[in-house]
């Protein structure tokens, strides 16, 4: 690897020069926990501010391409919301009720937590394929690898789901 490569991108060396794979302290799996964390802590604001039962109703009652729609229109703002401190997401939580209602605040908060989740599932995704999206594989592995990882990505952002897994979580941890 030429010095240049190793100045502009030192983290590219260990894997250009055939070293093996990183330890596990070094790998995404503290994100993962985070993502699990980050979405437990929004679950739990949910149950705090808002009807879980009536957010529940509001994303079940509403048409899968009208909350892929949604979430197209309001990403810059779930990406914002998973940015800021905890202790600022109530400020932008009142807001948005107050501009757009309860149910759209409702809803944005489930995309969150639910987008939250997705972002875990997709470090795991890496993880797993870890020996195809770095150098090393043959080509005909990567090929069949990467299209394995972009099936798998399709199918996570295929259908939105109601985030319950974080729901659960939050309920255990209230309970201790």
């Amino acid at each position: 690897m030429s010095a240049n490569l190793k100045a502009v991108a030192p983290g590219l060396s260990i894997y250009a020069e055939g070293k093996s794979r990183p330890s596990n302290e070094q790998t995404m799996a503290g994100y993962e926990r985070s993502c699990i964390a980050e979405a437990t802590q929004m679950a739990s604001r949910m149950i705090r501010t808002y009807s879980v039962a009536e957010a529940k109703e509001v994303f079940e009652s509403t048409k899968v391409r009208e909350i892929v729609a949604f979430e197209a229109e309001w990403e810059a703002h779930i990406t914002n919301f998973m940015l800021v401190a905890d202790i600022a997401r109530p400020a932008l939580l009142r807001e948005i009720e107050e501009n757009h209602g309860t149910k759209t605040v409702m809803l944005f908060l489930t995309l969150c937590i639910a987008a939250t989740l997705r972002a875990g599932k997709i470090i795991d995704l890496r993880e797993k394929h870890y020996g195809v999206l770095n150098p090393g594989a043959s080509n005909k592995a990567t090929i069949s690898g990467v299209y394995d990882f972009s099936r798998a990505l399709q199918k996570l952002n295929n259908t939105p789901e109601w985030p319950e897994a974080a729901f659960r979580a939050s309920r255990r941890e209230a309970e201790h």
